[in-house]
């Protein structure tokens, strides 16, 4: 049995105990128990709501390129009366979906070449720190269909965007890279063998 998602290991067991019991002609007793499970709702545990921190520093500080061996050149635009070249068709894409221009919301835009995703999407969280949300948005549709519309966008994905600033410049700061962790769900051995915030990164751009 297989199921094109994620966490749906439930969905496809009760599939599977229901092929089994119908083929031995047995109750639907397993399969039945799952599946209501499954539909039964469950009470939502309420969030307590974060406070937004202020930025730090100018929006356009975090922007520029970066780059990693293994992933090459990120370019992290935000809107500005002269973007980058390469920004451009990020933000028009971008802003077909979200508040964009909203400053009280500070986020950085980008496109990637990737199979999981096209576009990511950093929402601030707290002093240099980022929330990062993959996606791939379809400005213009697809196929016949004209509709705007994303798709991947995981709200829990529990990726953050750290950058590292070098304190103390004329501007009040100066961007020397960001470490992104989160993808791995457990201790990293750069974790465990400790040091500054590029040490310890799952991946770094400079």
């Amino acid at each position: 049995a297989l199921a094109n998602a994620g966490a749906k290991n439930e969905h496809e067991i009760a599939v599977i105990y229901r092929i089994i019991e119908d083929y031995l002609d047995l109750p639907r007793h397993e399969s039945s128990r799952l599946t209501q499970s499954l539909t039964t709702p469950t009470r939502p545990v309420p969030k307590t709501p974060q406070t937004q921190q202020p930025l730090p520093l100018p929006l356009t500080t975090y922007t520029g390129h970066y780059h990693d061996p293994a992933y090459g050149t990120l370019v992290l635009c935000t809107p500005t009366p002269m973007p980058l070249p390469e920004c451009v068709s990020v933000l028009s894409s971008m802003a077909r979906f979200y508040d964009v221009y909203n400053v009280s919301t500070p986020e950085l835009y980008a496109s990637i070449p990737s199979f999981w995703a096209s576009h990511l999407r950093l929402i601030h969280t707290r002093e240099h720190t980022f929330e990062l949300r993959a996606i791939y948005p379809f400005p213009r549709g697809y196929g016949n269909d004209g509709t705007p519309f994303v798709l991947g966008e995981d709200r829990e994905l529990g990726v953050s965007v750290e950058f590292l600033v070098e304190e103390g410049v004329e501007d009040g700061g100066k961007v020397m890279g960001f470490a992104v962790n989160g993808f791995v769900k457990d201790v990293t051995m750069q974790r465990r063998a400790g040091g500054s915030l590029k040490d310890t990164a799952e991946i770094w751009f400079e």
